[in-house]
């Protein structure tokens, strides 16, 4: 068990104490929870008393136990990293650099910003669009606009990020005083604000398993669930590296698009073999890789000696 699959079973309890998403198969283990928790249900917290019902506890625990895996992630991920152990990003950057590669659509999973920090370092020269606005008032706000009009280099971060948070002004306006949400938005703080401020939840990346499929008709990520369909549909050629094919959601957009006519050709690079990918991955992919006949390269993008932009563009794309 690992810190998805306690934050995918706190947030099962927690939608269904909420109502959210009534799930009757909970009922015994909820039952069970209040019955051999009750010692640590009558503790207080901030906004809860001993005078509550155990049930409002836990359903306030829960909830707090998802907020606390997503800010220990946060934290994790916001140590810097090394320019070395950034060298593999070189591939990026090659790839952005060639002629021949009009638009570079990077989707991942990954929660850092290790990309965008890559892209920004001023030697690059080469534009990142990932959404969001240049800097204004201390904020980068949410904008999908900014990928139709983007340069050659996007990123679609389609499990969120450390930075994104929900942001709110500081004084709200008189007129929105009936609508408190009306004023809130995604963005990126980048200092300080003389007018906005992020607000106290943690940050907007997704934690679990399978509840990410409910996330993912959220707006900001419906937003990038759409942008990764449309792309994939646009593409004849797809790279997947590092991904062990195990999220439900994603793995249905790569079959969609793998099982549809004309056929896209798919590089796998992966420094596990494929039967350990097949072993790895859901079943809705491992039934049908052998059948995909993938192109397989058992390296990972730290072995640039062997994986590099040059060997996937002749090798693979088969460009000049």
């Amino acid at each position: 068990m690992n810190y998805e699959d306690i934050a995918y079973l706190a947030g099962q309890l927690h939608d269904d104490l909420l109502n959210n998403y009534e799930n009757p198969a909970l009922i015994p283990f909820v039952d069970k929870a209040l019955d051999e928790l009750a010692g640590l249900l009558v503790d207080t917290t901030r906004s809860t008393s001993s005078e509550e019902p155990p049930k409002e506890v836990l359903k306030e625990l829960t909830g707090k136990a998802v907020d606390y895996i997503r800010w220990g992630v946060t934290r994790l991920l916001e140590k810097p990293v090394a320019a070395k152990d950034r060298a593999y990003m070189q591939l990026f950057l090659d790839a952005a650099n060639d002629p021949y590669v009009a638009e570079l659509n990077l989707f991942t999973l990954n929660h850092d910003t290790l990309v965008e920090s890559f892209f920004k370092d001023g030697t690059k020269n080469i534009p990142l669009t990932d959404g969001f606005t240049k800097e204004e008032d201390g904020i980068r706000r949410w904008d999908p606009s900014l990928f139709d009009a983007a340069g050659k280099v996007r990123l679609y971060k389609l499990h969120g990020a450390v930075d994104w948070r929900r942001i709110e002004p500081k004084q709200r306006s008189p007129q929105h005083s009936a609508n408190p949400w009306a004023e809130e938005f995604v963005g990126i703080r980048t200092g300080a604000s003389p007018k906005y401020q992020a607000m106290s939840d943690p940050p907007l990346l997704l934690a679990g398993t399978f509840n990410k499929l409910f996330d993912y008709t959220d707006a900001i990520f419906l937003e990038f669930q759409y942008r990764f369909h449309r792309a994939l549909f646009e593409s004849d050629h797809l790279i997947v590296c590092g991904y062990s094919f195990g999220d439900k959601g994603i793995n249905q957009r790569i079959v969609e698009r793998m099982t549809s006519v004309p056929l896209c050709k798919l590089l796998v690079i992966d420094p596990n073999s494929l039967h350990g990918i097949r072993q790895r991955a859901r079943r809705a992919i491992a039934d049908k890789l052998d059948g995909w006949r993938p192109v397989h390269w058992q390296n990972g993008l730290e072995d640039s000696t062997l994986v590099s932009w040059k060997k996937i563009a002749s090798e693979f794309l088969k460009l000049p």
